[in-house]
């Protein structure tokens, strides 16, 4: 089923379904046939863009130096360099509330092994190593 036939038929249930009292939500299951998971190549790993978000405000913070850096403080809360990074590591608790605080964080690839160095114990098992981005933060 191709992106747009999805989001019609989500659409079109949404219509359909009789007015509530409360406010809905929608999840949506897909069931993925005759796939060998085992196999590395068969291994999915896809995000979705939800059109009108998930209704909750997202924090992101940005490990980032130089121009990424200066880009970045327009869409992330905190943009951190490798000097913050460091301090960072060397303070358990302010590593941990920074983890606790934030949903999601992004890091350019040339700092991803520091980071694993001075926060990998925090980030690592909340689920929350940053996604690489090789030198450029998209808006």
């Amino acid at each position: 089923m191709a992106d747009q036939e999805i989001e019609e038929a989500v659409s079109r249930a949404l219509e359909e379904a009789p007015p509530r009292n409360f406010r809905e939500t929608v999840d949506l299951a897909v069931n993925l046939r005759d796939l060998d998971l085992n196999d590395p190549s068969n291994r999915v790993d896809e995000s979705v863009v939800l059109p009108e978000g998930t209704g909750q405000e997202t924090s992101i913070v940005v490990f980032a130096e130089g121009e990424t850096a200066v880009r970045a403080e327009d869409v992330a809360e905190e943009v951190l360099d490798s000097d913050d990074l460091a301090d960072l590591g060397d303070d358990d608790n302010e590593a941990k509330d920074l983890a606790e605080d934030t949903d999601f964080f992004l890091a350019e690839e040339s700092m991803m092994q520091d980071i694993g160095r001075y926060l990998g114990t925090v980030l690592g098992p909340r689920g929350k190593m940053p996604n690489r981005r090789g030198g450029h933060v998209r808006r």
